[in-house]
């Protein structure tokens, strides 16, 4: 007896071992986050959990397949109005079974990210993966997949063996600017080290991210990753993320809007992007990053992280559950109610703005001291005391009618959009508004007309085209504004708004939550077939539809309809927004 149990945990341990080395070698374990790989001071990265996994829900999930079957049909609908970029040469002809092969050396983890590069090209791009199998097969791989590429384009490339403090790398003979002006200045290098494939776009960028590994301790861009504590709000590891660290890329953001204002001249170039963030106090923010998960409820977050205080997060305060009732015949829609306070946010953004733009500091007081003047009203009192913390805001997407780049009449594919604020003092805000409008209209010369006690301004001499008109409503309770086909405008305004009605969405702490949404999509494949339809006509300027459009399957769009709720959270130096499927 002993004997045969001796044989038979023998057979159990041998199946086991099977089990785990036939995981191991199709799908593969999951290892120590890539992030930890990264310097703290890198741009971005978008990093995928766990590639083999994320491919068998592609594979198995009948949303997601619709998901990518939805891309590939925006992508056929715009591929005529987007730029194609080609090589020199004949397209590359590479053997497929050259390109699974590789592939075996990919099985978990892989991000892309920004780092900063040298002065040449201020920005080194870098991907990082597991690696798995031998460096030689993959070396050897990769020097076949070029070779034939290089025969068949007619572009001489090759890899070239270097080294690094003794770390063997591997660097493409030539950048692809020198072969051809037009295409991009990339040094292209990888090495492997650690068991993470390192893949960079120059020799500078693969050395930092080598240093980085080599010297233990430093700080990562995971430390930075930990304060938005993802895995808790999503109850689980994300399939996707992409993380945005605010300090160097604000900064970046910011000298693109100086370069381009400077170019515009004139007023333009008085502004100051940088004192603009600076005096928001937004290079308080510390790091952006959105997650989501493609299985089970399928949740996502999104949120930053920053150094308290940021005076502008002052006007957010905490809001009852609300959700909006549902707009009949909408079969796409999404919402949200925030408890907002609209004046005191536009008092701290035009603050910002007359230190950012000091020229117009005094047509500012000049027009301040009028409006006192003539009507006795505060203007800066008036606005930042008009208003409840509290706003909803309506999008879906209508059609409507509006001109193409040749001056036809055409239907449109519109996004449509309205926001509400309640008001407070509505009183002095609405004789405001009354006192300034005639001279808004004189000054700047827009046709403003009113119906049944709306004011519309048309984006077209045109009355009769829909895609593009503006509204606005107001009374002592409340303001709603409104662009497009006014389809949401007049869905806010004719609705009663409850407030309080218990949210769908998960709940935490009620005293640190600052909103409540929810998205709805139903009726896809009729409502898909229109939209396509109508987009690709709008797009391409014809009034032609493909017969591809008939040939889909528009029925398996089904999967697609859902019904997701969203609630925000504001905790001291953190407000992100967690969602999740209903059903």
């Amino acid at each position: 007896m002993g004997r045969k149990s001796a044989i038979g945990s023998a057979i159990l341990v041998g199946l086991l071992a099977a089990c785990y080395f036939l995981y191991s070698y199709i799908v593969g374990f999951e290892k120590e986050s890539l992030a930890r790989k990264l310097p703290s001071d890198s741009y971005a990265s978008l990093s995928v959990r766990h590639l083999r996994k994320l491919g068998l829900a592609f594979a198995t999930d009948d949303q997601l397949q619709s998901s990518v079957q939805v891309i590939q049909a925006i992508g056929k609908i715009l591929e005529k109005s987007i730029p194609s970029f080609d090589l020199p040469g004949e397209d590359p002809e590479i053997d497929e079974a050259l390109l699974l092969e590789l592939g075996k050396h990919f099985k978990t983890q892989l991000t892309l990210a920004a780092l900063p590069g040298e002065s040449y090209s201020p920005i080194g791009y870098a991907l990082l993966s597991d690696f798995y199998g031998l460096e030689s097969d993959f070396k050897s791989t990769l020097e076949e997949i070029t070779r034939q590429a290089s025969t068949s384009s007619g572009i001489e490339l090759r890899w070239i063996s270097d080294q690094w403090h003794e770390i063997p790398i591997q660097r493409l003979n030539s950048s692809l600017s020198q072969i051809d002006p037009d295409l991009p200045d990339l040094d292209l290098c990888w090495a492997v080290f650690q068991d993470t494939l390192y893949f960079c776009s120059q020799k500078e960028t693969l050395e930092k991210l080598l240093l980085h590994a080599k010297e233990a301790g430093n700080e990562s861009l995971e430390d930075a990753m930990a304060k938005h504590d993802i895995h808790f709000h999503l109850q689980g590891s994300p399939d996707l993320t992409l993380f945005i660290n605010a300090h160097p890329s604000l900064r970046r953001l910011a000298d693109s809007a100086q370069s381009d204002l400077i170019q515009a001249g004139g007023m333009a170039a008085g502004f100051s992007p940088h004192t603009f963030i600076e005096a928001l106090q937004l290079n308080e923010l510390d790091s952006f990053a959105i997650a989501m998960t493609f299985t089970g409820e399928r949740h996502s977050y999104s949120g930053f992280t920053y150094n308290p205080p940021i005076p502008i997060l002052e006007s957010l305060h905490p809001l009852e559950s609300q959700r909006l009732p549902p707009p009949q015949k909408t079969p796409i829609y999404a919402y949200e109610a925030a408890g907002l306070d609209a004046g005191k946010a536009l008092l701290h953004l035009k603050e910002a703005f007359l230190k950012a733009a000091p020229v117009a500091t005094f047509p500012y007081i000049g027009l301040r001291s009028k409006i006192k003047f003539d009507t006795g009203i505060d203007l800066e009192s008036s606005i930042g005391n008009a208003f409840e913390p509290e706003a909803v805001f309506l999008q879906t997407i209508d059609f409507g009618t509006g001109r193409n780049l040749y001056g036809d009449v055409q239907e449109q594919v519109v996004l449509d959009y309205a926001y509400r604020f309640s008001l407070k003092h509505g009183q002095t805000l609405t004789k405001l508004i009354d006192s300034q409008l005639p001279k808004l209209q004189q000054f700047i010369a827009l046709d403003f007309y009113r119906e049944d006690g709306i004011l519309y301004l048309n984006g077209d001499s045109d009355y009769t085209l829909t895609s593009d008109r503006f509204a606005l409503y107001y009374e002592n309770e409340y303001i709603i504004f409104g662009r497009g086909t006014l389809k949401s405008f007049h869905y806010l305004l004719n609705s009663s708004m409850p407030s309080k009605i218990e949210t769908l969405a998960p709940k935490q702490n009620p005293d640190v939550v600052v909103g409540h949404g929810g998205l709805s999509a139903q009726n896809l494949p009729a409502s898909l077939f229109q939209l396509s339809a109508v987009l690709y006509q709008q797009v391409n300027n014809t009034p032609n539809i493909p017969t591809a459009f008939m040939d889909f399957d528009w029925a398996s769009l089904t999967a697609l309809e859902q019904r997701r709720a969203s609630s925000t959270y504001h905790l001291d130096g953190h407000l992100f927004r967690v969602s999740q499927q209903l059903d």
